[in-house]
C-alpha cells in the first residue's frame, strides 16, 4: 500500500518506567500516553470488561502503548492493531514484535470506505497526526494541554512553537467491517479508537450486520462539527448506553473519552 514517508534508522528506545525499552518518534509525546493509560487508567475499566481471550481492536495504535496494556491485563488476549503513519507504524511492530504475543499490526488507516487518504503527520506531535488534522485547532489543544498542567503563558508558546509542522502521507484506509470479513471474527469484544477527527468515519465503516458483534467500546472523540453528539447518537441508536467524560488534563481542549456498552 503507498505509503510516500520515507522510513529511517530507529534511534535508541526510550526506557519506559517499568524498564521496557520502547520505540517512538517523540519520548515526550510516548510518555504522555504512557500516563494516560498506565497511571491514569484511560482504559482500566473497558479492559476489566473483556473476558479472557477476547478481542480487541486497536484503532490508531501509534506505538502500541495501548496494545501493550491491553495485552498485560486482559489474559490470552487477540489484538489487531491498526496506525497508518510510516514512522508510528514502524515503531508499533517493533514494539509489538518484541514485547506482545497474540498481536497483529496492520499499516492501514480505518474509516467509512476503503480508498487511500492523504494522512497529516506531524514529526514533532505524532499523537495529534491524523486524515482530519487541523494545525490551528492542534495547536490550541496542547495549550490547553499545556495550562491544565500549569504551563501557560511564554512557557507554553515556547513548548508549542513548531510541534504542528506537518508533513503528508498517502494512506490505504479500510473499514472495520471488512476486517471482521477478512479476520473471520465472531466477535469483538472491545473496539478502542484513537484516530484524531475521523472518529465517525470508523463508526460509519461498520455495517448493520456487523455491530452486533462489537461488545464494547472505547473513543476519544474532538467535538469539532457537533462530532461528540453525532457519536453518542450513533451509538445509542445500535443499542449501547453511553457515557461521556473530560477528564481535568482535556478540560477546554473539546476532547472528551466516550464509552459504550451493552
Amino acid at each position: 500500500m503507498p505509503i510516500t514517508a520515507a522510513e529511517g534508522p530507529m534511534p535508541e528506545p526510550l526506557r519506559l518506567p517499568d524498564g521496557t525499552p520502547w520505540f517512538c518518534p517523540v519520548r515526550s509525546d510516548a510518555m504522555m500516553i504512557w500516563r494516560e493509560i498506565f497511571v491514569n487508567g484511560s482504559y482500566r475499566d473497558a479492559a476489566c470488561r473483556v473476558p479472557p481471550a477476547g478481542t480487541v481492536i486497536d484503532v490508531g495504535a501509534h506505538t502500541g502503548l495501548a496494545t501493550l496494556y491491553f495485552s498485560r491485563v486482559i489474559d490470552n488476549s487477540r489484538i489487531l492493531a491498526f496506525e497508518p503513519a510510516a514512522q508510528l507504524y514502524q515503531c508499533l511492530a517493533l514494539n509489538i514484535g518484541q514485547h506482545v504475543s497474540g498481536a497483529m499490526t496492520y499499516r492501514y488507516a480505518l474509516g467509512s470506505a476503503q480508498g487511500d487518504m492523504t494522512f497529516t503527520y506531524y514529526p514533532n506531535a505524532p499523537s495529534q497526526s491524523g486524515l482530519y488534522a487541523d494545525a490551528h485547532r492542534d495547536r490550541g489543544e496542547t495549550i490547553a494541554y499545556l495550562a491544565n498542567n500549569w504551563i501557560t503563558g511564554e512557557d507554553a508558546e515556547f513548548l508549542s512553537n513548531g510541534m504542528h509542522i506537518s508533513q503528508p502521507e498517502t494512506v490505504h484506509v479500510s473499514t472495520l467491517s471488512a476486517v471482521i470479513s477478512e479476520q473471520s471474527l465472531k466477535a469483538v469484544d472491545l473496539l478502542k479508537i484513537d484516530v484524531e477527527r475521523a472518529e465517525l468515519d470508523v463508526l460509519h465503516g461498520i455495517t448493520n450486520e456487523d455491530w452486533p458483534r462489537i461488545g464494547s467500546v472505547v473513543m476519544e472523540v474532538h467535538d469539532d462539527d457537533d462530532q461528540l453528539d453525532r457519536c453518542v447518537a450513533l451509538l445509542e441508536e445500535r443499542g449501547y448506553s453511553v457515557d461521556v467524560d473530560q477528564v481535568p488534563w482535556l478540560a477546554n481542549s473539546g476532547l472528551f473519552n466516550v464509552t459504550a456498552t451493552r
